[in-house]
């Protein structure tokens, strides 16, 4: 069983007549003989049946009143329900039973009622009443009502029907009113049972309350009491309602009891149902009835009353939906029958049907409806049938404009557009045209019709023409809540906020379950700036209706203004995930990501918006800027540029493409956009300042000038002109006066942050972290929520080296804003700066989850492995942000540099030929294919990159000294000295040029230029220390010991952290003039500086070994490997020191070790650390490579080298080619007398006991005969 609201049986004067009067089919409006005493008027049916309803949930919908209308509809063309002619009967049946149908049939009942007529009505379905207006009766609902609000349509008002009945009454037409409500759908007594409850649970009882008052002369039959159910369910004939199964069967017969004569009283049927309802449901539902209980209703016919007996004893299933049922339109009886009239009428009533059914009612011309019935009025052939025409024309243009209303109340629904509710307020019109004022309900339609016509200029936004219609709308039917709503839209447009707040509540007052007056209540509180309440009423209107998504951007808007993201982003997620077809959520969501510069994420959003509705700017316009960000520039301009060609482009699709030609360095295509906004928009300040602004990155400092001071005449009041301004005086070296335009920028407009945060930034960029702050401060105490610039905050602390405060203010930014991967992302680079790697890759993993596809971190977690010296987690990321980020050559650039540093450079080369075809005029890309093709040995390539870039960026000094760099590499020193020569013209202050160009002058001999040049380094940057040191070194080089000294005790006075390093080059300094004493004191301060300087161990080491401490040395070298273990010159020193004492077994893996990143080491470790491993494959038996490794070092070495000529010797020698070893030898002394000196080689270098061996048989050998 299911539960339902109503059924009515509304019969006026039903009684049985004998079969031997029963009207023919088409003899309409003959009398039929009376079988009822009494009666001899025409029996006129109105039934409807509606089990579907359009705009209510499933659980709400009925089960049986459909087929219950069925049942009644068959009962009355039966022997026992007096044959009734069908047309007659009116059948309307679900979705065919909307309001301005059941009306009409209403209508055309009483108009066709003569004195002596009966007229029946039946209506089965829900009924409602809205118990907060304070009027009492109720509601008959169509299948089009909407529960949101019953007064403005789609419904039959109980008043109106006890009009029309009690006008019938009056006019001596017998009336019969049965109803069977508030259906029950559980077996009975069960505890399951459940009523279907439509908007006010109290509104079936006060409905019920309602119909059983008397109303005069009107009989009704209840099928309960107001505060029951009514039962229905497949065991009552296969489907129907209890009541109504046994009313029927009463009314064929069974209910003529007693006396047992024939005829069926009022008050037999009530007792024989009362019986049966009863038992069938214990007692739980008890019908009533009102009314003469004497009043004969029919006759009884024997074979009927037999099989109603026999039905109810054996109950045998049946569709619902058997016999004729289906909808049926209103009027169709009309044109049943065109054989009588003539051709020309035939013709145009069927014009008349086929406008009617294909719902052109007012248009086109010609064809409509309402010009078809036009055509009517003036054919007198169709005078008798004009009352039915002029009704059904009513009927569909009343169903039509409701249709509108309804959507409007169905706020999931798009809303009408102005047009529609015009086109509909015009059919309402025509309504009361047809209908005239005096009808029962002209003042209904009457009132829709002005709010259409309010409601339309609302949407239009021309609030002050909508004001009188919709105050007219409110006095003429001061029930409806759809025109009280309007009204406070059109008062909020206004500013009238207090009268927008009344109209909002009075709308509320009448529909408490409609969202729209709480969330203009939310509005109202919102312009208020009563924020809490403005949240709760936006939450109300959620939980009225969570498919309305309007109060949901509401909500987030007002989380914005109050700076609660995460609030903002929660409400618009749900908002998605509720209706996952909402444009507009889309597109909030995405301006709030991007507006949080979660601009990987706003892509995703943005171009999910723009896919539903891809005719809204906004979307397009922060989508490509969310692309530029990414810096994805081809797709962004794309994006722009389509949105430019849009029929609805305005001035800020061509700002923002503006905007992305100058970043593009598009100066022209830039220049272009903003004065083709401008012509859109020839008033806003705005397109001059960001014109301004194009023309100062193009460096036309006189151009910005002049569009700031230009923007100024716009508007004086502009602050963001000062702004602007203040960046032109700063490019032009003008601190000073920028800073005054800061100044005044923040003066003029001191509540916006934006302001203070212009003039921070200039603080920050010229190092005045401490005025940055302040003015960062004062931004936040506007804005205290905006986690971006509380991260600013941050990081100016951190430049104060305030990293307590700064990691407290992250923090902050982050509980802010959790989901800003943004934030996540620049916690991970301050903990990497203060070397906190495990806490920096955590956050950066955070920002990776958030933002999975975002290449910024994916760099950063490149460069923070690159700390870390895991190089295969370094390159992954890098590889990583690159596919990610494919159009931007940085992330190729990085990838080349990872490979480059791995020595891959074949795979350098490709990544950063990548880079280059992305930025082909990239001077730090050419710089790079400079240097990985020096790498290549491919020299022509490599002077051909590093000129290019200087072609591509000839003032920058650096491109000059990577190329001197490269010649000095090459020993090609004269070339070095004109490259380091143009670098120290474009960089006169710069130390590190200085430096290079005195080392090239040294090699050239020029020893006074190049102390010149050592000694302008200094004085360039004296508190590092490495300047004295490479001073240092010249001067020990000259033989210039005590200044040498002093230099580099200068170097250690300066040092500050680097002080392990600067003792260690002092240390080195004493070993090499001849002082171990003192060099070993260095060292060991160094060591006790920093206990794992590689350089003051090597050195050690290197001091022990000369002074033949093999064992010291041995230890200070292996240090270096506990923690460095991949360190080759201690791993080759090691292999050395185990090849000298005759263990070429251990000595080997060392030695390889040494060179397995070859391709990384200086020519002179290479040469070092390949004479070390072809010394230990002659020890270990393998002369043949031994000699091919002296070759190969002797290749990779400009100067004769007399060790490996000596290794050479050797090599031949035990390859048995002897006269070749004997000249290789005679070769390594005459570059070295010592390698004839067999304690030398000894003593000091510690060749193995077999090399020495060997030595003796050489110098046997070499002796002259």
């Amino acid at each position: 069983m299911s539960a339902r609201r109503f059924v009515f049986l509304f019969v006026l004067g039903l009684s049985a007549s004998p079969p031997a009067a029963a009207q023919k089919t088409g003899e309409r409006g003959l009398s039929q003989q009376a079988a009822e005493p009494g009666f001899t008027g025409t029996r006129r049916v109105v039934i409807i049946g509606i089990s579907r309803y359009l705009n209510l949930e499933g659980k709400k919908q009925l089960h049986y009143a459909a087929a219950d209308a069925q049942m009644m509809y068959e009962f009355f063309r039966s022997r026992a329900g007096r044959s009734v002619d069908t047309q007659n009967i009116r059948l309307l049946v679900d979705t065919g039973a909307r309001a301005g149908h059941m009306t009409e049939a209403l209508r055309w009942l009483r108009e066709h009622s003569q004195p002596g007529d009966e007229a029946i009505i039946y209506f089965a379905g829900h009924g409602a009443a809205e118990m907060w207006t304070g009027a009492e009766g109720g509601y008959l609902l169509a299948t089009n009502a909407d529960s949101s609000s019953y007064a403005d349509g789609g419904v039959v008002r109980v008043s109106e029907l006890q009009d029309a009945a009690a006008t019938m009454a009056t006019n001596r037409v017998r009336v019969l009113l049965i109803t069977d409500a508030c259906r029950a759908g559980k077996l009975v007594g069960t505890p399951e049972a459940e009523r279907i409850v439509v908007g006010d649970p109290d509104g079936a009882r006060r409905t019920v309350d309602a119909l059983s008052h008397p109303w005069g002369d009107v009989a009704k039959l209840v099928s309960s009491q107001p505060s029951q159910s009514s039962w229905e369910g497949a065991q009552w004939g296969g489907g129907h309602g209890v009541f109504t199964y046994f009313l029927v069967k009463g009314l064929q017969g069974m209910a003529d009891t007693d006396p047992k004569d024939g005829v069926v009283t009022l008050g037999e049927l009530e007792t024989f149902i009362r019986s049966f309802v009863r038992k069938e449901t214990g007692s739980n539902q008890v019908p009533q009835r009102i009314g003469d209980s004497e009043r004969p209703l029919a006759l009884v016919d024997t074979s009927t009353a037999r099989a109603a007996s026999i039905a109810m004893q054996v109950a045998r299933p049946r569709s619902a939906a058997g016999g004729r049922g289906g909808d049926s339109t209103p009027g169709a009886a009309m044109v049943a029958d065109t054989a009588s009239v003539d051709t020309t009428l035939a013709r145009t009533l069927e014009a008349f049907t086929a406008a009617i059914s294909a719902r052109a009612l007012l248009e086109p011309p010609g064809t409509s409806a309402w010009a078809v019935y036009r055509r009517l009025l003036t054919m007198r052939s169709a005078a008798a049938m004009l009352l039915d025409i002029k009704s059904t024309l009513a009927a569909a243009l009343e169903d039509d404009a409701q249709e509108v209303v309804s959507d409007h109340l169905r706020v999931r629904t798009k809303q009408p557009t102005p047009a529609r509710l015009r086109g509909a307020a015009k059919e309402l019109e025509r309504v009361l045209q047809l209908l005239g004022s005096h009808d029962v309900s002209a003042r209904s339609l009457r009132s829709r019709q002005l709010f259409l016509e309010g409601y339309a200029a609302v949407r239009e936004g021309r609030y002050a023409s909508a004001l009188p219609l919709l105050e007219q709308s409110v006095s003429v039917e001061s029930q409806g809540a759809a025109a009280y709503n309007a009204l406070g839209l059109a008062y909020l447009g206004l500013g009238r906020l207090a009268e927008a707040r009344r109209a909002f509540n009075d709308a509320h007052a009448r529909a408490p379950r409609w969202s729209y007056p709480v969330h203009g209540l939310g509005l109202v509180d919102a312009q208020e700036g009563r924020q809490s309440e403005a949240e709760v009423n936006f939450e109300q209107a959620i939980a009225e209706d969570s498919s309305y998504m309007e109060p949901r951007r509401q909500l987030a808007s007002l989380y914005v203004a109050t700076s609660r993201p995460k609030d903002a982003e929660r409400v618009l997620r749900g908002a998605v995930a509720a209706d996952s077809t909402d444009a507009a959520s889309y597109a909030d969501l995405g301006a709030l990501l991007f507006d949080r510069q979660r601009y990987l994420e706003a892509v995703d959003v943005f171009e999910r918006a723009i896919r539903l509705d891809s005719t809204k700017l906004d979307p397009h316009i922060r989508l490509s800027l969310s692309l530029y960000y990414l810096k994805r520039d081809a797709a962004a301009l794309a994006v722009i540029q389509r949105a430019t060609t849009m029929r609805n482009a305005n001035a800020l699709s061509w700002r923002t493409l503006g905007f992305l030609r100058g970043q593009h360095r598009d100066w022209a295509g830039a220049v272009t956009a903003y004065r083709h906004a401008q012509q859109l928009d020839p008033s806003a300040a705005a397109i001059a300042d960001e014109l301004g602004r194009v023309y100062l990155d193009a460096g036309r400092l006189a151009a910005a000038d002049s569009a700031f001071r230009s923007a100024l005449g716009l508007d004086a009041g502009y602050a963001a002109a000062y702004d602007g301004l203040g960046k032109v005086n700063e490019a032009r070296g003008w601190p000073t006066q920028a800073e005054r335009y800061y100044q005044e920028a923040v003066a003029r407009d001191s509540l916006n942050p934006a302001r203070h945060q212009a003039l921070a930034s200039f603080y920050f960029a010229r190092g005045r972290f401490a005025e940055s702050e302040t003015a960062i401060r004062r931004s936040l105490a506007l804005d205290p929520r905006d986690a971006w610039w509380t991260k600013n905050l941050a990081l100016a602390l951190h430049k104060l080296g305030r990293e307590k405060e700064a990691e407290g203010l992250y923090l902050r930014a982050i509980a802010l804003d959790s989901l800003n991967f943004g934030l996540h992302n620049s916690l991970g680079l301050f903990y990497g700066d203060l070397e906190r790697f495990g806490e920096a890759e955590r956050a950066l993993r955070r920002a990776a989850e958030l933002a999975p596809d975002a290449p910024e971190v994916a760099g950063n977690l490149g460069w923070l492995y690159s700390k870390l010296g895991r190089t295969a987690d370094e390159l992954r990321e890098y590889v990583r942000a690159a596919a990610l980020d494919s159009l931007n050559s940085d992330r190729y650039n990085q990838v080349g540099a990872t490979y480059f540093e791995l020595a891959r450079y074949a795979e350098a080369e490709r990544a950063f030929h990548r880079a280059a075809e992305l930025a082909p005029r990239s001077a730090l890309l050419a710089g790079n294919l400079g240097l990985v093709y020096g790498r290549l040995n491919r020299p022509e390539d490599a002077v051909r990159e590093y000129r290019r870039a200087i072609a591509l960026d000839s003032l920058n000094a650096e491109r000059h000294s990577n190329l001197g760099g490269y010649y000095w590499s090459a020993e090609r020193y004269r070339e070095a000295a004109a490259a380091f020569r143009r670098a120290a013209a474009l960089a006169p202050n710069s130390a590190q040029d200085a430096q290079n160009l005195g080392l090239v002058l040294e090699k050239l001999g020029q020893a006074a230029d190049a102390e010149r040049e050592f000694r302008r380094a200094v004085g360039l940057d004296s508190l590092n220390f490495r300047r004295h040191g490479a001073l240092a070194g010249f001067l020990q080089r000259q033989g210039r010991l005590p200044e040498a000294e002093a230099s580099y005790l200068r170097g250690l006075a300066v040092a500050g952290d680097s002080a392990a390093a600067a003792a260690t080059e002092l240390g080195d300094f004493y070993q090499n003039s001849g002082q171990p004493a003192k060099a070993e004191e260095r060292y060991r301060a160094a060591l006790a500086r920093d206990s794992t300087s590689v350089g003051a161990l090597v050195s050690l080491g290197n001091l022990y070994w000369a002074q033949g401490k093999v064992p010291a040395a041995k230890q200070s070298w292996s240090a270096v490997l506990r923690f460095d273990r991949d360190n080759a010159l201690a791993l080759n020193n090691v292999a050395w020191a185990l090849y000298g004492e005759g263990r070429a077994a251990d000595a080997t893996p060392l030695s390889d070790q040494s060179l397995a990143h070859e391709a990384t080491l200086s020519t002179a470790d290479l040469r070092t650390y390949l004479d070390t491993r072809a010394n230990i494959w002659l020890d270990a038996g393998d002369p043949r490579r031994a000699l091919e490794s002296f070759d190969r070092a002797l290749q990779n070495n400009a100067h004769p080298d007399a060790g490996l000529y000596f290794g050479r010797a050797m090599s031949l020698l035990e390859l048995g080619r002897e006269r070749e070893a004997v000249a290789a030898f005679r070769q390594a002394v005459a570059v070295d007398a010592k390698y004839g000196d067999r304690a030398f080689l000894a003593g000091t270098v510690r060749y193995s006991a077999k090399a020495l061996a060997r030595f003796d048989r050489l110098r046997a050998l070499a002796q002259p005969t």
